[in-house]
This record gives structure tokens, sequence and C-alpha cells, in this order.
């Protein structure tokens, strides 16, 4: 019963293995070590926020799906 959570996984994995990258760069350029020159801290942050905001709403969607998959399943089994 997970094949359409499985589906949706292979979809939007790549997106969320993206973003996460983007937050270990984030990291790695902002950590405080003379990071003035090499990081502009807001800006960063407001790209960082953005594409964390778009991983939950990735992440949230998968959840839903594999939960409504498991729900019936369970439910069926009753």
């Amino acid at each position: 019963g997970d094949q359409r959570g499985l589906e949706l996984a292979k979809q939007i994995y790549p997106r969320i293995e993206a973003i996460t990258e983007v937050a270990l760069s984030f990291n790695d350029r902002c950590d405080g070590k003379d990071s003035r020159d090499s990081c502009s801290l807001g800006e960063e942050l407001k790209r960082l926020g953005q594409l964390l905001h778009e991983r939950f709403e990735l992440e949230d969607c998968l959840i839903e799906v594999l939960h409504n998959a498991h729900q019936e399943k369970a439910a069926a089994a009753l």
C-alpha cells in the first residue's frame, strides 16, 4: 500500500537532498569564522528560510501520503 508514497519519495527526494546541500553549504560559509567577508547573512538566511519552508512542505506531503496509506491499510484489516 506504500507504492504511491514510494513514487512520491522518488520524485521529491532529489529536491530535499538539494536543499540539504544548500543548508550544509550555508553552515560552512557562515559558521562564524571570518564569515563577514564571505557571507551576506541577511540574504543567506532569507534564502535558507525559503528553502527550508519548501522542504518542510515536501516532507509534510510525503508524511500525509504515507499516513493515509497506512491508515487505509489498518482500517481494511479491521
